[in-house]
């Protein structure tokens, strides 16, 4: 390794030091009297049933939210595998943006739906067991049509055009085999660390202002009236409520397959599905960076970086959409990223479902959209 390379990692380092401890000053000046609750919190610890109706409540939980997310796949991965045969050109899935990719896609597609099903009036615990056993059919026609493939995409980025600066020179984006070296494991279980917190944090009672006031009562208002009409004294029901559509969801499974806590077990659910777009949002910078030819570390490195953000974790643990918008915005810039080399008809497509999804959960999303009809009409106009 050259002296410039070695230079290059120190200073990244540093950096990457200075980065972190601001990140924690800033923790611990706003998180100070919590902190110092540590301790009689430890100390209370076993002075209440460790397993019981507490722990299977946790652990379905956790399987509403698996259901789900299969369910996002499923129905995902059907989208995607006809879209990619009407096309004529197969569409990769073994990647780690292309996997966000199906779920979101998925998730968008279950989002009209469920619309649709409300302004029917069909709210009811039926219609969530046939749409959850609809989404792991949907698993078996996707692998029926085709489309899909399992290979990486074909599309490279050569490798001298990327520019690191904590390698000598990025590694080759493929899936190897190799082990991940410490610091890689380093970076990674900081990862891990707030997308685990800020589960636990969400499937505990909602305490968000604007949970309380629409993204949890509404769907939970919904839910006891069966249908999508106006909720009197509530203004917030004329907004987009793309995202609450999944909270529709979480609300009726939970409800009628684990019913042993009630509403504080919807409640939960609707926590846990919504932190979902958190660990997919960060799979998609992840993906999309090695997809472009970024090492892994570097890859890791920028997944880190918006893991610790203070404001990712708190739109995630308080039933928050904003980290979904995120997610399809992303997943929409990638797509037109795609688009503008070879003006295919399945980027357009998927820019099209990833905006609408986006749009459908907050109208700010028009400027968004603004921005991308510029840039594709530069684009169609470079043609001539």
């Amino acid at each position: 390794m050259t002296e410039a390379a070695k230079t290059n990692r120190g200073n990244a380092a540093f950096l990457i030091a200075i980065w972190a401890a601001i990140l924690v000053t800033i923790f611990v000046a706003f998180r100070s009297t919590d902190l110092l609750r540590l301790p009689s919190l430890v100390g209370n610890l076993g002075g209440g049933p460790l397993f019981g109706n507490i722990f299977i409540g946790a652990l379905s939980i956790v399987i509403t939210t698996v259901t789900l997310g299969t369910a996002w796949l499923g129905l995902g991965a059907l989208v995607l595998s006809i879209l990619g045969k009407l096309s004529q050109r197969t569409i990769a899935t073994s990647t780690a943006i292309n996997f966000t990719c199906v779920a979101a896609v998925g998730s968008a597609v279950w989002s009209i739906i469920w619309f649709f099903i409300g302004i029917a009036g069909a709210f009811s615990s039926v219609v969530a067991i046939i749409a959850v056993l609809f989404g792991y059919l949907a698993i078996f026609l996707a692998t029926r049509i085709g489309g899909l493939e399992k290979e990486k995409e074909p599309e490279a980025v050569d490798e001298k055009e990327i520019v690191s600066i904590f390698d000598a020179q990025s590694e080759p984006s493929k899936n190897d085999k190799e082990k991940l070296p410490v610091f890689d494991r380093v970076l990674l279980g900081l990862i891990v660390i707030p997308v685990v917190l800020s589960f636990i944090a969400a499937i505990a009672p909602p305490v968000a202002k604007d949970t309380l006031l629409y993204h949890f009562a509404l769907p939970k208002a919904f839910v006891g009236q069966g249908n999508l009409a106006h909720v009197e004294g509530n203004i917030a029901s004329y907004l987009a409520l793309g995202n609450e559509m999944h909270v529709v969801w979480a609300r009726l499974f939970s409800l009628n397959i684990f019913s042993l806590n009630g509403d504080a077990a919807a409640d939960a659910a609707s926590g846990a599905i919504t932190w979902l777009f958190f660990p997919l949002l960060l799979g998609a910078i992840y993906g999309w960076a090695r997809e472009i030819g970024v090492s892994k570390r570097s890859s890791l490195v920028a997944t880190l970086m918006v893991a610790a953000v203070p404001t990712a974790f708190h739109v995630a643990s308080s039933g928050y959409v904003d980290l979904a918008l995120a997610l399809f915005i992303t997943l929409a810039i990638r797509s037109l990223c795609k688009w503008w080399k070879s003006q295919d008809t399945q980027s357009i497509v998927l820019i099209a479902i990833f905006l609408g999804a986006a749009l459908s959960i907050k109208l700010t999303t028009v400027f968004v959209i603004a921005a991308f009809a510029l840039i594709v009409l530069l684009r169609a106009r470079g043609e001539k």
